[in-house]
This record gives C-alpha cells, sequence and structure tokens, in this order.
C-alpha cells in the first residue's frame, strides 16, 4: 500500500506531489485526518477510524519483509473479487 497526501479542495481530492497512478485507475481513500485541526477526535471518531483502518488492512494486505507481493496481491484480488459477487448477487435479488 502507497500513502500519498492529499488535499480537499471544493470537495475534490488533489494530490500534493506526483504519484505513479495511471489515469483511470480505482483507487481507495481512507480519510484519516480531522476536518477541523482545533477540534479533537471524539472517542467514537477514534474508533470508527481504527475499525476504517482494520477494514482496510484486512482486505488488502500490506506486504510485510520477504513475503511476495504477487501473493498478497492475489489474496486482495480474491477478497474483492468475493465482495463483488456477494454485493451483485444482493442486487440481484433486490431487483428479481
Amino acid at each position: 500500500m502507497n500513502m500519498i497526501q492529499a488535499v480537499v479542495s471544493n470537495g475534490i481530492i488533489e494530490i500534493k506531489a506526483p504519484a505513479e497512478i495511471h489515469d483511470g485507475e480505482i483507487v481507495s481513500v481512507l480519510v484519516v485526518g480531522h476536518a477541523i485541526a482545533e477540534d479533537p477526535m471524539t472517542d467514537q471518531e477514534i474508533t470508527q477510524a481504527l475499525k476504517a483502518i482494520d477494514e482496510f488492512n484486512d482486505t488488502f494486505p500490506v506486504q510485510e519483509d520477504g513475503e511476495d507481493l504477487s501473493e498478497a496481491a492475489r489474496v486482495a484480488g480474491k477478497l474483492e473479487k468475493s465482495e463483488f459477487m456477494d454485493n451483485a448477487n444482493k442486487l440481484k435479488r433486490m431487483f428479481d
């Protein structure tokens, strides 16, 4: 996983530095900052942020030292495909 810093301007996420992301590539964005820096996060916001990070890490494994990245990518791909199929089946049932 690559961490990229960006800034939100008028609801549009703008990357602050060049990144190796190809046009048309779909990316996941996990917001870890707080909208108003002067206001500390509430316990509930912290809990929600930590849960979102855990869910992201479970879905997209990070390469560990000595680990074959292609294997991690295959696992992530299988999980994503499985989740996609689950959602597709739910939608199909809604329209049947």
